[in-house]
């Protein structure tokens, strides 16, 4: 019987229209589609040569298309399919790959049974139902929520890290099974979510109304992404108490510098918006070359921030400007286009996490192009939520990363992975730019140029 929900479970997915991961030894486990080298695409984003190998195991293999400049990313062929069975090879080599897929099947058939079991695990203690208690979701009270939205995450993290342990070896071999699974491990993070939404306690907001300004203290600092010069910053909010942010908002922090000049910067907060008592964001080291970019006095900024301050020290914090807003006259928003640049994926990602996870939010498909001039700019953290929330939702989230030789000057409707990535405008639709201001710009003019309507573009910053 498990073995038939398995096969229905296979069925079920069919095909799945939207993300490859660019980094497979993170444990994605998923297939780099080149046109013009297989090897190319494969080496050039860490699944290293494919010289050597099998025809069989190259076969199994989904080849799309990419260039050797561009990568945009999506799955349209079905996870299982008579590929696998090379007709003119002789009833030897069907047979060798009918051995090959049913030691696959048995592999993914070992992960659902490990994934079925560690998820009755979960919800059992998440409802109470073992010990016959009433479920944990009636209980009232901020401390019993507390603790039992944190063992839920822990949990979560855990099953995370470890899915991510044993899947990067097995990518190598299995990668479709790998796939499924992810797959599989999607649904269950659904259902996880739901349930972490449901005992989630409502902490206070902080009061930052009028001229006031809070206080936040530095926890941790962390450099994220590879040799990019991104560093995560974790400040805490006193009395756990939560950010009065609206979607997109920004954040402004300010402090002194060593020669007590005033510095301050606005920031997308990395985190989600509704956790108390602490919240990241991500931010560059304020290197000379940033200036461009963030411009000159948010680049003093990232300086001090990374140069100057120490665990411990405090920053003052206010609510920034908010610039999510559709204007169009075609109501209600049924899809979201997102195109970003570089730390402009950082307001995506939330909002992305917070429209999927709404049931009855009216949008209805999500369309993520991720834009930069070099592969390392797809930093890992962020490229990594993306491609959990995309195994969760992959009928619904579309997600593309780009690469573009000049993001400045560049146009983006000569670049045929760009132009293919972006859906054509229907009514309903909505698009968010974020960015640096020549990027926001650039996308601007060139959704234009594609249809979309002046009032329907949103930029964010």
């Amino acid at each position: 019987m498990k073995g038939v929900c398995l096969a229905l479970f296979v069925l079920f997915v069919g095909k799945c229209d939207g993300f490859t991961p660019l980094y497979p030894m993170m444990g994605g486990g998923g297939i780099i589609k080149s046109s013009t080298s297989t090897t190319l695409g494969a080496h050039r984003f860490g699944l290293g040569n494919l010289g050597g190998q099998s025809e069989l195991h190259q076969v199994s293999q989904v080849i799309g298309r990419a260039s050797a400049q561009n990568l945009a990313v999506s799955l349209d062929e079905p996870l299982m399919a008579t590929r696998y069975l090379q007709s003119g090879r002789g009833a030897g080599m069907s047979l060798t790959a009918l051995l090959g897929l049913s030691l696959k099947l048995a592999i993914a058939y070992l992960f659902f049974q490990t994934t079925l079991a560690l998820t009755r695990l979960t919800i059992d203690a998440l409802l109470g139902e073992d010990s016959g208690n009433e479920p944990a979701i009636r209980v009232v009270g901020p401390s019993i929520l507390g603790k039992l939205g944190s063992f839920v995450g822990a949990a979560t993290y855990s099953l995370k890290v470890g899915g991510r342990w044993m899947l990067t070896p097995l990518a190598r071999v299995a990668p479709d099974v790998v796939h499924v699974f992810r797959l599989l491990w999607g649904r269950v993070g659904r259902v996880i979510d739901f349930y972490r939404l449901k005992t989630r306690p409502v902490g206070e907001v902080l009061d930052l109304s009028g001229e006031d300004w809070g206080v936040a203290t530095l926890l941790s600092k962390e450099a994220v992404g590879n040799n990019n010069g991104y560093v995560r910053y974790t400040f805490k909010i006193p009395d756990g108490k939560v950010l009065p942010l609206d979607m997109a908002q920004q954040l402004t922090l300010c402090c002194l510098d060593g020669s007590s000049n005033v510095r301050k910067s606005d920031f997308f907060v990395s985190s989600a918006r509704h956790v108390g008592g602490k919240f990241e964001i991500i931010a560059t080291r304020g290197a000379k070359k940033d200036e461009a970019v963030l411009g000159r006095e948010s680049a003093a900024f990232h300086s001090v921030l990374y140069e100057q301050m120490e665990l411990g020290d405090e920053v003052a914090i206010k609510p920034g400007k908010s610039t999510l807003e559709y204007r169009g006259q075609d109501l209600p928003v049924t899809d979201m286009v997102y195109l970003c640049n570089g730390l402009g994926v950082v307001p995506i990602i939330n909002q992305v996490k917070e429209l999927l996870g709404v049931q009855s939010s009216t949008v209805k498909t999500l369309s993520v192009v991720w834009i930069n001039e070099k592969a390392d700019e797809f930093y890992k953290g962020a490229y990594n939520e993306l491609e959990d929330e995309f195994y969760k939702y992959n009928k619904k989230l579309d997600v593309s990363c780009c690469l573009e030789n000049d993001v400045y000057s560049g146009s983006m409707s000569d670049n045929e992975e760009i132009v293919a990535s972006v859906p054509d405008f229907q009514p309903g639709t909505m698009a968010v730019l974020a960015g640096p201001d020549y990027f926001v710009k650039k996308a601007n003019m060139f959704l234009q140029s594609k249809g979309y309507p002046a009032d329907c573009i949103c930029a964010l910053g």
